[in-house]
């Protein structure tokens, strides 16, 4: 099974590790899940923000759920909002699967709002930490969505957002291939786009946001599609796909410079 180490050493609990695991084993995509929630608590560290405990927390956009299991776990307050009532029911799903329920009580809360990120139910309420993941590029204006994350966060407060780096085999051959096929199913929410660490820091600053922090992650994703990689795996080397995911997680973990070359770019800023 996929070898996550490097999480066990950042905090998070094991709970969640074995949690993502077992998905693994239906759908070796979830892997995808580790390398968000370690990108996400990275920057919030850089940030200086010092654990989750009390913190209340909004995904503006929570798709699966699966990283705000996370977050309840780490003893955040969350608010997973979306506006496809589907996602809700899949991120309700992950909440009952995972092992929150047997968590002590000690006034652990979530709560699942259906509502959309430019017109957010949340009249004078006002979050600690406003996230999402995989949203903004299908913006036409990623800033303005970003400007509506930060309106309903705390002064002093954070906004975070990841989207998909450009040079990856995503951006020039997959995305692309499936557009030409019909089958990009992404594209529903808005033309999917992809950015450099820079341009995902200009969209920040436009959306009001200061003292930003970026980062890249995920080397597997780069390299081993989701969509077009993994699936050729599963059909003619099954057995070998969780040696090809540790592989990836070992170099990009031991030789920095590889998280360079990842899926994914991250950014965090704070309102003032």
């Amino acid at each position: 099974m996929i070898n996550v180490d490097f999480l066990l050493k950042n905090g998070i609990p094991t709970e969640w590790i074995e949690y993502v695991r077992n998905r693994c084993i239906t759908d070796m995509r979830d892997h995808y899940f580790f390398w968000e929630a370690y990108q996400l608590l990275d920057l919030l560290e850089k940030s200086k923000v010092k654990g989750l405990k009390r913190l209340k927390i909004l995904d503006a956009g929570c798709g699966f759920g699966v990283v705000d299991c996370l977050l309840v776990m780490m003893g955040g307050d969350l608010t997973l909002l979306d506006y496809d009532m589907e996602y809700l029911n899949k991120s309700r799903e992950a909440f009952r699967e995972s092992t929150i329920h047997n968590l002590p009580q000690g006034g652990f809360r979530f709560q699942f709002v259906k509502g959309d990120i430019f017109d957010m139910p949340f009249k004078g309420e006002r979050f600690d930490l406003v996230w999402n993941g995989g949203v903004v590029e299908h913006f036409e204006n990623p800033s303005e969505g970003i400007r509506q994350m930060a309106a309903i966060t705390k002064p002093g407060g954070y906004v975070f957002v990841s989207v998909p780096a450009i040079f990856t085999l995503h951006t020039f051959i997959v995305r692309p291939h499936r557009r030409r096929i019909k089958n990009f199913f992404y594209d529903v929410w808005g033309k999917e786009k992809s950015y450099t660490e820079r341009g995902l820091v200009s969209e920040m600053k436009k959306g009001g946001l200061k003292d930003i922090f970026s980062s890249t992650c995920n080397l597997r994703r780069a390299f081993i599609d989701d969509y077009v990689v993994i699936p050729r795996l599963k059909k003619f080397i099954p057995g070998y796909i969780p040696f090809f995911l540790n592989l990836c997680d070992w170099a990009e973990v031991n030789i920095p410079l590889l998280h360079h070359l990842g899926f994914t770019i991250g950014a965090i800023g704070r309102k003032a």
